[in-house]
């Protein structure tokens, strides 16, 4: 038969050239892929020409939907996602040999638009029976040709990828090489992304601080890189430039000018402990710190200038809330006392200290709360009565544990036992002990 016919929307063939394409390509479904579509058994009998008819009918019905939903059950269980040959095995050789007729093309042409789409690997010139025009419209390149084409490292755009900063796709070769590939559409916000960034030793000059303290920062979340040794071992840092800024801070306008330090003399001399720059930086952020100066400029983590007294104050308490021990002098501040009252009462024993790592002797949290429970001052003791210290001291009948009278020390001091069992019988009660807060 010389004449050709034609479906609406495909090429005119020939009767042979439909048998052929019957023959071929309704022998595929969702549930059946023939291993050698060549040859097909008992072709002559009405049922089997007409399960072949059916089937090329649905595959051509709406074209490609259902031929593109074949293709998708092809490719989802292949057991190998690297080679387009060997993913779509027999049916690959039908549409580029068997079939490899100008008539066909169409077939070819959905099939090519289907990798388009959904092959997540490389398509190049490798792809020999590929038309041209597909493998230069392919969406996805090698991340070498990424990197490229984005002004970055190759190494960048791994770890980016590592990261799932960007949206990459890996496939495992034969030979155990891992080939990876990128999106096009990748390439603009790669080159952002890198743009954005700072390195670590970049971060470090910005900030004027060690690199040590820079990954004290990213440890703690402080700063948050989009690539870093988290993300498979990298061997670069990108950290975003917005959250280097923000440790960047304006000054707060004094009206006097207290002694200042800046932070970079603080980590050198002050001997931090561990965790306490992350809560220096954090008391920053917070407002409980404020840098002294011009309010119009920003200045770096490391230069930034603090109020030294306030600042050393501030690490006290937070060294005490956190059960360490204070000096003497500390403890005499908490007590509401003077300085020779209190060495005094650690002459005397009344209040126990400790020989830590730091020098001189240290007085505890808990040592303070034991004295406070133990003992009360005079002047204390007649201020919450409101009466002279002098006439109450000649009306108790409770001998003081200590006092200039008894041990040549400062002030008087009671057990606030003794006071209680005198103030028992009296039928008047004792004060409760003062905190450390109130007495401040």
């Amino acid at each position: 038969m010389k004449g050709k016919s034609a479906l609406a929307g495909f090429p005119a063939m020939s009767l042979p050239e439909w048998i052929r394409l019957i023959g071929y390509l309704g022998q595929y479904s969702e549930s059946f892929q023939p291993a050698k579509p060549g040859k097909i058994a008992n072709l002559h009998q009405l049922d089997t020409a007409t399960t072949l008819m059916l089937q090329v009918s649905r595959l051509l019905d709406g074209w490609p939907e259902n031929f593109h939903a074949l293709l998708s059950t092809l490719h989802q269980q292949a057991d190998s996602q690297s080679s387009i040959r060997r993913t779509f095995g027999s049916f690959y050789r039908t549409l580029y040999t068997d079939l490899s007729g100008e008539c066909f093309q169409f077939l070819r042409d959905a099939f090519e638009g289907y990798l388009h789409e959904h092959w997540s690997g490389i398509v190049n010139k490798r792809h020999r029976a590929f038309k041209l025009e597909t493998i230069a419209r392919h969406p996805r390149v090698t991340l070498k040709q990424a990197a490229k084409k984005a002004g970055v490292a190759p190494s960048t755009v791994r770890h980016f990828i590592r990261a799932k900063v960007i949206a990459g796709n890996q496939i495992e070769l034969p030979s155990g090489r891992k080939m990876r590939s990128v999106d096009e559409q990748s390439f603009a916000e790669i080159a952002i992304l890198a743009k954005g960034c700072v390195t670590l030793d970049q971060a470090a000059k910005q900030l004027v601080l060690p690199k040590s303290r820079v990954r004290e920062l990213i440890a703690d979340g402080v700063l948050k890189p989009l690539v870093s040794r988290m993300h498979g071992n990298a061997t670069a840092w990108l950290i975003p430039k917005q959250q280097v800024q923000a440790l960047f801070f304006t000054g707060t306008e004094v009206m006097h000018s207290p002694p200042t330090i800046n932070v970079r003399y603080i980590l050198k001399y002050w001997h931090l402990r561990e965790g306490e720059f992350i809560a220096l930086v954090r008391a920053l952020l917070g407002n409980q710190l404020k840098p002294v100066g011009k309010l119009n400029e920003s200045v770096p983590l490391g230069n930034i200038q603090l109020d030294e007294q306030q600042t050393w104050q501030w690490l006290a308490e937070m060294r005490y809330a956190d059960g360490a021990s204070v000096s003497v002098d500390q403890a005499a501040k908490r007590l509401g006392l003077k300085q020779q009252v209190v060495y005094d009462l650690v002459r005397l024993r009344l209040l126990t200290t400790i020989q830590d790592h730091l020098p001189g002797r240290r007085v505890t949290q808990v040592s303070l709360d034991d004295f406070q429970a133990t003992y009360v001052s005079l002047a204390e003791y007649a201020k919450s009565e409101k009466r002279a210290p002098r006439c109450l001291l000649q009306a108790l009948q409770v001998k003081p544990v200590s006092g200039p009278m008894i041990d040549g020390s400062r002030q008087y001091f009671f057990r606030r036992s003794d006071l209680y069992g005198e103030l028992s019988g009296n039928g008047a009660s004792l004060i409760a002990p003062s905190s450390p807060n109130e007495m401040e």
